[in-house]
């Protein structure tokens, strides 16, 4: 009779003072899955953290245009999810950049993951909770129309 050993190996990431402060994803962190999943206080220190991060990506906004003057995060691009056209916008996006993806409250962004990942994103931050979660939490923000 054989007996067999089961060694399991449990890993956790560091927090920064502790279970109420996450750390924002280092770069070698998002580029090593095409897609994660964040909260609205992760996506501001990773967008606050350091200039060339903030530099280097794009907060893309996939509400509709309404929504999106109504509100959205600073700086941001329009994409509206639900017009016949998000698809063909989303290819002419550069593959290899960092985007900050979200919508109102995680529904339709939460849908939009699969299609990042089919046209080959690399660096997909998604906001979980969305604009909404952002919005509370007291981040930047500014009105105005899409500039798309």
């Amino acid at each position: 009779m054989r007996n067999y050993i089961l060694v399991a190996v449990l890993a956790c990431s560091p927090v920064a003072g502790g279970a109420d402060e996450p750390v924002p994803p280092k770069e070698a962190e998002v580029s090593a899955s095409a897609i994660k999943d964040i909260s609205a206080v992760e996506a501001n220190d990773y967008l606050s953290s350091d200039a060339r991060a903030r530099d280097k990506a794009v907060v893309l906004d996939i509400r509709t245009g309404k929504e999106f003057a109504d509100g959205h995060i600073k700086g941001a691009m329009n994409l509206n999810f639900l017009g016949d056209d998000f698809k063909a916008n989303l290819e002419k996006l550069d593959r290899d950049k960092v985007y900050v993806m979200h919508c109102q409250s995680g529904g339709r962004s939460g849908k939009a993951k699969a299609l990042f990942k089919e046209l080959g994103f690399k660096n997909v931050l998604h906001i979980q909770d969305g604009y909404r979660a952002w919005a509370s939490a007291g981040f930047p923000v500014e009105k105005g129309a899409s500039k798309e």
